[in-house]
């Protein structure tokens, strides 16, 4: 197992692919410093950009960076393999299927933890150094739990985007489909009909919610009612995504066991 953590692990940072989502992952980074400085030049009015770094990072983040770059990743699993014809010569090594699947998943998802923190922490500096390295330590446990739920949420896409690439042949579409089309949007309706989201676990874990709640302030409410965690604790909330992680990853490793894989057929 360690050998194929390590084999994949290597590859993952010498293919392509991840200079692209290295790319991908810099764009929060040069959204938030373009803001600052367009801010700054077209407006005399004083702004605490330190508070910002709560919204921009469940928006751009949550809302769109984790779940895209992790559908590329996730898919690519099972799905890269496949197009490129490599996955029946893969599976005829003496290994366990099972494995093979859980190695390339557990590497994927220490990348993509990796790049993901490092942008975050990139934009978290960039909001508040401002302030003064006073509040920029004083604030670090913000974004060290906020990388942490992003950590977790990678694990979860990560599991359901190789489940999706080992079942369908065109997984990215479907994963657009239900990145920006279900979870995008369900997420924000009222109702329980949210609960059928991963995101809205995620709500419950971020602490940049976790402020919205405790405050008073009527913009802080009003996001607080759009994406509302009332009635979904934490702990249930981890219990939830830890149960559809493992779930994803059984029937993906269960998938690659009983499935047959040819070298004509893109199956």
């Amino acid at each position: 197992m360690l050998y194929l953590l390590r084999f994949f692990t290597i590859n993952s940072f010498k293919n392509k692919k991840f200079t692209g989502i290295a790319a991908l992952c810099a764009l929060p980074v040069v959204f938030t410093l373009l803001f600052i400085v367009l801010y700054s030049l077209f407006t005399e009015q004083e702004i605490n950009f330190s508070a910002l770094f709560p919204k921009i990072s469940l928006l751009l983040y949550v809302h769109f960076l984790l779940p895209l770059v992790s559908l590329f990743l996730g898919s690519a699993v099972i799905g890269d393999e496949r197009e490129e014809q490599t996955l029946s010569y893969l599976l005829t090594r003496p290994v366990p299927r099972a494995r093979i699947i859980q190695a390339k998943l557990l590497s994927s998802w220490v990348m993509l933890s990796v790049i993901l923190n490092i942008s975050l922490f990139f934009s978290y500096s960039i909001l508040t150094i401002g302030s003064g390295i006073s509040h920029w330590s004083s604030s670090l446990l913000i974004f060290i739990k906020s990388g942490a739920v992003l950590v977790t949420g990678a694990a979860v896409y990560l599991s359901l985007f190789a489940l999706v690439g080992g079942l369908l042949k065109r997984p990215v579409v479907a994963g657009l489909f239900f990145i920006f089309g279900w979870e995008a949007s369900v997420a924000f309706l009222p109702g329980k009909i949210k609960y059928a989201t991963i995101v809205h676990y995620l709500h419950s874990l971020y602490p940049s919610l976790n402020q919205v709640n405790n405050t008073q302030n009527l913009k802080a409410n009003i996001l607080n009612f759009i994406v509302s965690v009332k009635n979904i604790s934490p702990l249930t909330s981890i219990i939830v995504l830890t149960a559809i992680a493992g779930i994803c990853i059984f029937a993906a490793s269960l998938l690659l066991s009983i499935k047959e894989y040819r070298l004509d057929q893109n199956q």
